[in-house]
């Protein structure tokens, strides 16, 4: 979820300095004749040069003098349109501009009360232009979406962190009428209809927002962020929709949303977490197709993916029972970080259960140094001894040659003592540690374990614990000491690094 609002970042006004016509060649507005039209034209652009300015309010009322007679712009409507269109949000650029005046107080008429809204005076005259010269509507959107349009934007932003939604939704009505084209307007919606735990029709104003950013790269990196909003509100609010049919359909949604984001920026840092909360959706609704295609483009393509997101991907593989896909990641996940101690413990243990042992061990090994005072480590690798010693049995039992038979009896022997002294190793350790947690932060990386004390007597523990790179190198070295943990109790402890670039752990065995 998005944590906070953006106000757009557009620009304030415009560079209306050159007659609109000339702004750019395909958009062809004649402001030449009458004489009339090109005398206004031209006070109309000197104002807009500074609309701020003291003497634009005389310019804007000039030039208002010169189109009073609509009789004398019969041969070019577009022209008459649109210099109006330009008088009227020259007028929105000041200020202490009120959005509606009088005829008299613009000099458009000899009414002195007709009241002039200039927010619909300049988009019905704009429609005009826009509908007779389709070509002028990239140019009429700059007039559109200038200052005044941008200011009842950045007011209805400033009004919807402030909770003061009402006034937000005054001003984002103000900025539909000149322009509906931009994305930043549907966010707002979308934003006040959160709010107000409207969240169904959220997700509709950021589906449109969404669209509309589609067309700018510029707004690319917007466009994700509303993604990601979007598919966290679906997932909040599919999560508690009771309709069974209804609920999975949203989640499979927010899951898809959540996937795409990952996988099509896998280099990105917050990749693994897409795809972890993806997946995990996926899984929940027990969408088992809808989880593979979350892990095809890993397995297809694992190079751009980070070790995290493909260890992700192999946890989620193993839970499924998809035991070969989860092998594959284990593997590729250790390419990338081989110090990362869940893919050597399991891709170890899949091995194992695979009779594929012997490849094992380097990773048990590996796993042994990592986390020296975990038991379960040494009762890994006793199994894998232990089948290498009933293999040589097998032998022996296939053979009648004395001398072989002979070897392979001492082959039995040794393998029989260390299998039993690693068995003793895990069964006779006083303690056991187990890391429980490990968050990698841009900086640094917390780390939490317990500590089981296997003895009757109360005992603190002190742990080493060193924090490596992706190359193995240590970066960091703390220490924690437990609080007194009682015998057969088990206790915890919490280390935080702060050198960036961790990516996996190892510590010194506990006496």
């Amino acid at each position: 979820m998005l944590t906070s609002l953006r106000v757009p970042a557009l620009a304030a006004g415009l560079a209306l300095a050159l007659p609109a016509g000339l702004a750019a060649q395909e958009c062809a507005v004649d402001f030449t004749q009458p004489t009339q039209l090109f005398t206004a034209n031209i006070a109309i652009q000197r104002a807009a040069g500074d609309p701020a300015g003291e003497g634009t309010p005389r310019a804007l009322r000039d030039a208002a003098r010169s189109l009073q007679d609509a009789r004398r712009f019969v041969g070019n409507p577009v022209g008459y349109a649109y210099a109006r269109a330009q008088l009227a949000i020259v007028w929105l650029h000041r200020d202490d501009t009120p959005a509606t005046m009088t005829q008299a107080d613009l000099n458009l008429g000899r009414d002195r009360t007709t009241p002039v809204d200039l927010i619909g005076m300049a988009d019905s005259l704009l429609r005009v232009v826009e509908s007779a010269m389709p070509e002028c509507k990239d140019e009429t959107l700059r007039w559109r979406q200038s200052k005044p349009w941008n200011d009842r934007i950045a007011a209805a932003y400033r009004l919807i962190n402030a909770d003061e939604l009402d006034s937000a939704q005054h001003y984002l009505t103000q900025a539909a009428r000149l322009d509906r084209s931009s994305p930043y307007l549907f966010n707002a919606r979308a934003q006040i209809a959160l709010k107000r735990g409207q969240q169904e029709t959220a997700v509709a104003e950021l589906d449109t927002a969404i669209a509309l950013a589609a067309a700018d790269t510029a707004l690319a990196d917007t466009r994700r962020q509303m993604r990601i909003q979007r598919a966290s509100i679906i997932q909040e609010w599919g999560g508690g929709l009771e309709d069974i049919a209804a609920r999975k359909a949203a989640l499979s949604r927010a899951a898809r949303e959540f996937l795409a984001l990952g996988h099509e920026s896998p280099e990105h840092e917050q990749t693994a977490m897409f795809v972890s909360v993806g997946l995990d959706i996926a899984m929940l609704v027990q969408d088992s197709v809808l989880t593979l295609e979350g892990l095809k483009p890993m397995l297809e393509n694992p190079a751009p993916y980070a070790d995290l997101a493909l260890l992700i991907g192999a946890e989620v593989s193993r839970m499924s029972g998809n035991l070969p896909n989860a092998m594959t990641l284990y593997q590729e996940t250790l390419k990338k970080n081989p110090n990362a101690r869940d893919a050597n413990y399991f891709l170890a243990y899949l091995l194992i259960d695979a009779n594929r042992g012997e490849e094992a061990l380097p990773l048990l090994d590996r796993l042994i140094e990592i986390d020296p005072s975990n038991g379960d480590n040494y009762l890994l690798k006793s199994i894998v001894i232990r089948n290498r010693a009933t293999a040589a049995q097998t032998r022996r039992d296939a053979t009648r040659d004395a001398t072989q038979r002979q070897t392979l009896l001492r082959e039995i022997r040794a393998l029989t003592a260390q299998a039993d002294s690693l068995g003793a190793k895990e069964s006779g350790m006083p303690q056991k540690v187990q890391v429980i947690g490990f968050e990698r932060r841009p900086e640094g990386a917390k780390l939490n374990g317990t500590i089981e004390n296997r003895t009757q007597a109360a005992k603190t523990y002190t742990v080493e614990m060193s924090f490596l790179n992706a190359a193995g190198e240590v970066l960091e070295t703390l220490t924690a000491t437990t609080e007194s943990i009682a015998g057969g109790a088990t206790g915890g402890f919490e280390i935080i690094a702060t050198k960036p670039g961790i990516v996996a752990w190892r510590y010194k065995a506990l006496p």
